[in-house]
């Protein structure tokens, strides 16, 4: 079939005329099948790239477009989270800072310098005492 259809496709129309008559309609035959083929693929190859311009690429940019609609809802709770953080950071520091105070008050001094009680009770438990 295909070596009929690329003779008929290669050769010229007096060429065609002077074949036997079942082999010249059965080479027009695979032709025109052949022919066919190639024009239903080509169809389908303009329908994907329709479906592509006409259809998706408006959908992605409508989403590219809610995208970029959300990023002041989504800054907005990132101002959020940093301003709880800095709050807990806060509130962190000076419990820390006021269990020091307390702890040297216990061991007698401003800030245990020494290995004394407190500082070597506490420096096993609590990495944030040696900084």
């Amino acid at each position: 079939m295909k070596t009929l259809s690329a003779y008929g496709a290669g050769s010229k129309a007096p060429a065609l005329d002077q074949l036997v008559e079942p082999r010249r309609t059965a080479t027009l035959l695979a032709v025109t099948r052949s022919l066919e083929a190639e024009a239903i693929d080509d169809a389908l190859d303009l329908f994907a790239l329709l479906m592509a311009t006409r259809l998706i690429s408006p959908t992605r940019r409508k989403s590219a477009e809610e995208r970029l609609r959300m990023l002041p809802p989504l800054e907005r709770a990132a101002k959020l989270v940093a301003k709880a953080g800095r709050s807990w950071s806060t509130s962190w520091t000076w419990s820390i800072r006021r269990t020091r105070t307390w702890m040297s008050r216990r061991s007698g001094s401003r800030w245990p310098s020494g290995p004394g009680p407190a500082r070597s009770r506490c420096a096993r438990r609590c990495r944030w005492w040696r900084s």
